[in-house]
């Protein structure tokens, strides 16, 4: 059987074992079967590509960011108008000096919603009465508002000084305290408006009433190899505090005035010409009670410096200090002379011809350094018994030694002395003489 016959048999519906019809085969003159609907062909998931992968999760995140912006796109519930209320100061300091308060402050450039603030500020201080440390509550209103100053931009710097009189408290059903008795009381800052609205007030500070001495008086001052001597009385026992401002340097060729004291000497002081400006005010030193008298080691000679005294009451928080006293200039020229020079020697040798003049070498000892005063050399001097001394060298002698020819009859007597100068051109005392008398010149 061919191949064409093989194919007929399976067409014929004959099974695969011994020629038997099979499941599906039909014989002649049977009735076809209904076809019933075909069943459904199970299908496997189709697995996605790398590349594909990527795809999708990019779609993915650029609809989240479509989104995104679609939302932010869309208008948020109105919000009100700003009250165009001041923040609080930027910086706000006080001090009091004697009867008076002295204040500095930097306005606010926003307002209290953190918006930038409308037209101009007007600076109050905020009064409240009490002794204690403690603060005031923070949000109950101000007993009583005092305005300290003009209206300013945003943003300012300003100050004022105001008397303790000007603070007095009339609080509703609390009797005022007598005059003797001093209350203490607390002060903050705060500003308003254009529109007279008060804003945030700054912390509240404690203000201390005790009283306090009146400055202290210069006495004149003194300037010491180790510095300046500062020297001062008190009207009232008290502590003191000295302030010191560097005022410039002395020109090489000004006055020669040590030092000037104040007030009348202060106006003989400024008269020092200065060449550059000076620091702040800086404290330098608090002295107890009855000393009087203070020493300023830490200068530097040639510099012009200026002071000024207050007097102190009360430590801590409650400390309470005077108005300043005059300004005390003190030009701190070294004017200090050098020391004596010592064991001077001399050594006469006789001329080695007649009419020729004798030799008389002459040392001495050479002087320590001894700050603040800088040796620049020495001068010698010469005389008679009893006459003027003549200086002998033209210019200053550098070192410990010196030779001169004396023109004299055998027999005379002449006295020898020397000098130190500084540097700052002061000329020290003489040493002791050396007494020399001319011996007989050689035969």
């Amino acid at each position: 059987m061919g191949p064409s016959g093989g194919n007929k048999l399976r067409r014929g519906g004959l099974g695969r074992r011994g020629g038997e019809p099979g499941a599906g085969a039909r014989t002649a003159g049977t009735p076809r079967p209904a076809r019933g609907p075909a069943p459904k062909r199970r299908r496997h998931p189709r697995r996605q590509s790398p590349r594909g992968a990527r795809r999708a999760a990019i779609a993915l995140a650029c609809a989240a960011g479509a989104a995104w912006l679609a939302a932010c796109a869309q208008v948020g519930p109105p919000q009100p108008p700003s009250a165009n209320l001041p923040a609080a100061p930027a910086a706000f300091h006080i001090r009091r000096l004697g009867a008076q308060l002295e204040l500095r402050w930097t306005a606010p450039q926003q307002t209290t919603d953190g918006v930038a603030l409308q037209g101009a500020i007007t600076p109050w201080l905020c009064l409240w009465p009490g002794g204690g440390a403690a603060a005031p509550p923070r949000h109950v209103p101000c007993p009583r508002r005092l305005r300290v100053g003009p209206a300013e931009p945003p943003g300012g710097s300003g100050g004022a000084r105001l008397r303790l009189r000007e603070l007095a408290l009339r609080l509703p059903g609390v009797p005022p305290l007598p005059a003797t008795a001093p209350r203490n009381f607390h002060l903050a800052l705060l500003f308003a408006n254009d529109g007279g609205r008060f804003g945030a007030r700054s912390r509240f500070r404690l203000i201390p009433a005790m009283p306090v001495a009146p400055p202290p008086v210069w006495l004149p001052v003194r300037l010491d190899r180790r510095g300046i001597l500062l020297r001062w009385r008190s009207p009232a026992p008290s502590r003191v505090r000295i302030e010191r401002r560097r005022l410039g340097t002395i020109p090489p060729n000004g006055p020669a005035a040590a030092a000037t004291s104040a007030p009348a000497a202060a106006a003989q002081g400024t008269a020092v010409a200065t060449h550059r400006a000076g620091r702040s005010w800086r404290a330098v030193a608090d002295v107890s009670t009855g000393v009087g008298q203070w020493l300023d080691r830490h200068i530097s000679w040639g510099e012009i410096y200026g002071y000024r005294l207050y007097s102190l009451a009360g430590h801590g928080v409650e400390e309470v200090t005077s108005t300043a006293s005059p300004v005390l200039t003190v030009p701190a020229r070294n004017l200090f002379p050098p020391a004596r020079p010592s064991e001077l020697e001399s050594v006469v040798s006789p001329p080695a011809r007649p009419g020729a003049p004798y030799l008389v070498a002459l040392s001495w000892l050479p002087l320590p350094p001894a700050p603040p005063v800088t040796i620049a050399g020495y001068n010698m001097y010469r005389r008679r018994i009893a006459a003027p001394w003549r200086r002998l060298n033209a210019s200053l002698l550098l070192t410990p030694a010196f030779s001169d020819a004396a023109s004299a009859p055998a027999g005379t007597r002449w006295q020898y002395a020397v000098t130190a100068v500084a540097a700052s051109g002061v000329e020290g005392p003489k040493s002791a003489p050396v007494t020399v008398r001319l011996p007989p010149a050689n035969p």
